[in-house]
């Protein structure tokens, strides 16, 4: 089943939108090529300052090898974003793992997708605004659920406060 995310930006914002191409990223042609349809990038200029949105569709959990690589991907989209003065990066989209507390009705061990997503987050020191899971896949029985859907953001630091006068 497919997942959308839509962001909606109300009217008085005046959002400048700027489409980000692959391309324009400095991604080797084999990661454009393989992540080609399973992201978009968007900028706005809002009265904040420049804002970044990707929204994504990750590979699914037998294909490790691909879902490294689309990480790899947005990696490269996020130091892209942040060298042209993004003052806030969200992600929205499908990235098929969860977050820690965000599976239920496993046994075992946390799969590899779950890690990979978790190291990926500390990574990019991404914020998860989630509070409590929003189940997005559950079996049938709803014996086994999962978030797997998720909405992440990065923002820029702080600048510094001005340094204090020497004048008395």
């Amino acid at each position: 089943h497919w997942t959308s995310t839509a962001l909606l930006l109300h009217k008085d914002l005046n959002p400048n939108q700027l489409g980000i191409p692959l391309s324009s990223c400095n991604l080797s042609s084999f990661l454009q090529k393989r992540c080609t349809g399973r992201i978009t990038c968007t900028t706005i200029t809002t009265p904040a300052g420049l804002q970044g949105i990707i929204s994504t569709y990750q590979f699914q959990s037998c294909r490790p090898r691909e879902q490294r690589i689309l990480l790899r991907c947005l990696s490269e989209l996020f130091k892209a974003l942040k060298a042209i003065s993004a003052k806030n990066i969200f992600l929205l989209g499908y990235l098929n793992a969860c977050i820690p507390g965000e599976r239920h009705g496993y046994s075992g061990t946390r799969p590899p997708q779950d890690d990979r997503l978790q190291s990926w987050i500390n990574q990019e020191s991404l914020y998860s605004g989630e509070t409590s899971p929003n189940w997005t896949w559950t079996t049938l029985t709803g014996d086994k659920r999962s978030n797997i859907d998720h909405i992440l953001s990065w923002s820029s630091p702080p600048a510094p406060p001005p340094a204090p006068s020497l004048d008395p």
